[in-house]
C-alpha cells in the first residue's frame, strides 16, 4: 500500500530564483522507503500526484535524505507535533524518529559517529572490523536474542541481545569494539550497530553484555525503534567482538518470529 503526502515547500534553483512548489513524500512498505521528490511545475499550481521522475512535465531538483523526508512527512501531518521534543537534540523530532527506526534518546543510534539527521543511513553503521590480527585470546560462548533469563531473580526477562564473552588471556578484556546486525527474513531489511561496551571481561573468567534497557551493569541501551522490536518476521542476527590488534570473532544466531516479548 502506498501513501503520498505533499505540502507546499520553497526552494530556490542555481539562478535564485523559486521555482519548487509543491513536495510528495511516498511511504511505500516499509516505513524506511522514503523518498522525496521536489518537483517542478511552470504553469500551473495545484495539489501534484506522485509521477515517475521521467514525466516530460516535471523535473527532479533534488532527491533528500530518508532522514529529511521523515521530517517533511511529519511536519505535513502534525506540524504542532514536528516542532516539539527533540530528546537526544540530533535535530530529529522524537515523532519521527520511529519512522526511520532511529533511537530518539541516542544522536547516533548506529554508533558510526555520524548524527542521525546527516546520516543518509542511520541504522547501518559500516563495519568496522579490521582484517586479521593476532589470535583472539577471547571468544563467544552463548549468544542469546530470545529466552533470556535474568540472573539475578531467577525468572524471565525481556527478549533481548545477550552475548557471552569467555576471556582466556592472562589480562582483563576492555577498550574492545562490538559490532552487531539484523536481518528481517522476511522484507530484507538491515540494521548494523557499532558499541564499545563498558563491560570488563575478567581474566581467565567471562562477562555478559545485555543490549536493552540500559539501566544496570553490563547492559547497554537498545534501539526501541530497531525492526528487533517492530518487526513480526525472524531475524538473523551476528555479533562480532574485536579487541585491538587482534583477530575478530563472530557468533550468529536466529531469531524466531514474533517481535521481542516481554517477560512474563
Amino acid at each position: 500500500m502506498r501513501r503520498i503526502s505533499c505540502r507546499q515547500v520553497s526552494l530556490k534553483a542555481g539562478d535564485g530564483r523559486t521555482k519548487a512548489r509543491y513536495g510528495c513524500v511516498e511511504l511505500a512498505g516499509d516505513a524506511r522507503q522514503l523518498r522525496l521528490s521536489v518537483v517542478i511545475r511552470f504553469q500551473q499550481r495545484r495539489f501534484l500526484r506522485q509521477r515517475r521522475v521521467g514525466d516530460p512535465t516535471m523535473k527532479t531538483i533534488k532527491t533528500l535524505t530518508p532522514t529529511l523526508a521523515a521530517l517533511l512527512l511529519i511536519g505535513t501531518l502534525s506540524p504542532a507535533l514536528a516542532a516539539d521534543t527533540d530528546t537526544d537534540g540530533d535535530g530529529i523530532p522524537d515523532i519521527s524518529e520511529p519512522l526511520l527506526h532511529t533511537d530518539p534518546m541516542n544522536a547516533d543510534t548506529d554508533g558510526d559517529g555520524a548524527n542521525d539527521l546527516a546520516d543518509s543511513d542511520p541504522v547501518n553503521a559500516p563495519s568496522p572490523i579490521v582484517a586479521d590480527g593476532a589470535a583472539a585470546t577471547y571468544r563467544i560462548g552463548e549468544t542469546l536474542v530470545e529466552n533470556n533469563i535474568d540472573p539475578v531473580a531467577h525468572k524471565d526477562a525481556p527478549d533481548h541481545l545477550e552475548i557471552q564473552v569467555f576471556n582466556d588471556g592472562p589480562t582483563d578484556l576492555t577498550g574492545y569494539t562490538l559490532f552487531y546486525t539484523f536481518t528481517d527474513n522476511d522484507s530484507g531489511a538491515t540494521e548494523a550497530t557499532i558499541l564499545h561496551p563498558d563491560v570488563t571481561i575478567p581474566a581467565g573468567s567471562e562477562a555478559r553484555i545485555h543490549i536493552d534497557e540500559g539501566t544496570a551493569p553490563g547492559h547497554l541501551r537498545a534501539n526501541p525503534n530497531s525492526i528487533y522490536v517492530t518487526s513480526m518476521a525472524g531475524k538473523h542476527v551476528t555479533a562480532t567482538l574485536q579487541a585491538d590488534g587482534m583477530a575478530a570473532v563472530t557468533a550468529t544466531v536466529e531469531k524466531g518470529p514474533g517481535g521481542a516479548e516481554q517477560a512474563d
